[in-house]
């Protein structure tokens, strides 16, 4: 990716907004004591300086790291099989995308069961899983991979995962400020003679509420990034279907990776309690169930 002026100046502009809280959520002990002189112009210059800090390495990591990630953690290369590359190459040609716009990359990596988007122009596929496949279910998962890089999806969806653990930090916040109020308001208006101070101020008593409602937080925050993370792969079908004109290939896949995940009932009680008999995996959160992206995939088909 070529970072134009626009694009710099909004992830400069970004990375400047979020330093303060990243700082302030963990803790670090510079900044700490920074507020601490009580400078607030030294303050700015600090969040402004580590804004811009972090913004190069984010320019600097965004270039570097699809590369890097898919050679390194999935140990991809580019050398695909030869009968592969054409399909890919001719599936590209079909629906206007130059070939040599889209890097394709192979692994044999367990961490990759079918296929990823990596950055902005880059697939990582699994070969082993891809000699299986028909022609039809191909194109529909190198459309649905093309749809997360066109619409930013990898960008947004790690947004959205640095934005969880935030939404715990500052709820467990804004509940702290509550307790406090309230310990106020029953020292000086429910008992001032100090029986609402010792029962609201009870150290076990507000560790418990403050930490089951940081868990609550948590897990609010989790349900809401899986919800969102579900809601983009939809979209990804949805976007593969209207490239590839057919929902063959998606159903057919669908149906593939249910009956893969069957047979994994008899190994064990978690696999029994995950995976559905249907073959639905319901310890995969990011993705709607398998039985869902069929449905909608054959609505699709009949609206049409």
């Amino acid at each position: 990716m070529i970072y134009t002026k626009k694009k710099l100046l909004f992830t400069i502009g970004i990375s400047i907004l979020l330093s303060p809280f990243a700082a302030h959520a963990q803790e670090f002990s510079i900044l700490q004591g920074i507020q601490d002189f009580n400078n607030q112009k030294a303050y700015y210059w600090y969040v402004a300086a580590s804004g811009l800090v972090a913004s190069g390495l984010i320019c600097l990591l965004r270039q570097a790291t699809p590369h890097a990630m898919a050679k390194g953690l999935f140990q991809a290369h580019s050398e695909l099989d030869l009968e592969l590359k054409e399909k890919l190459n001719a599936f590209f040609t079909k629906i206007g995308i130059e070939p040599n716009a889209i890097t394709v990359l192979a692994t044999n990596s367990p961490l990759i069961e079918v296929a990823v988007a990596v950055g902005d122009n880059v697939i990582v596929i699994n070969e082993n899983a891809f000699k299986d496949y028909t022609n039809d279910e191909i194109e529909f998962i190198i459309a649905h991979e093309l749809a997360h890089l066109k619409n930013g999806d990898i960008a947004k969806l790690g947004l959205a995962a640095l934005a969880t653990p935030f939404i715990a930090h500052y709820g467990l916040q804004a509940w702290d400020a509550l307790v406090n109020k309230a310990v106020a308001y029953g020292k000086t208006k429910v008992a001032p003679d100090g029986a609402a101070d010792r029962a609201l101020t009870n150290l076990n008593a507000t560790n418990h509420l403050i930490a089951t409602f940081c868990f609550t937080t948590a897990l609010v925050g989790a349900k809401l990034f899986s919800t969102y993370s579900c809601y983009k792969e939809r979209n990804a079908d949805i976007d593969a279907l209207n490239q590839v004109k057919t929902h063959k290939g998606a159903c057919d896949f669908f149906a593939r990776l249910q009956e893969k995940y069957k047979p994994l009932r008899k190994e064990s009680f978690m696999h029994a309690w995950n995976i559905g008999e249907n073959g639905d995996n319901y310890a995969d959160t990011m993705h709607p169930l398998l039985s869902e992206r069929i449905a909608y995939c054959q609505e699709w088909a009949d609206l049409v």
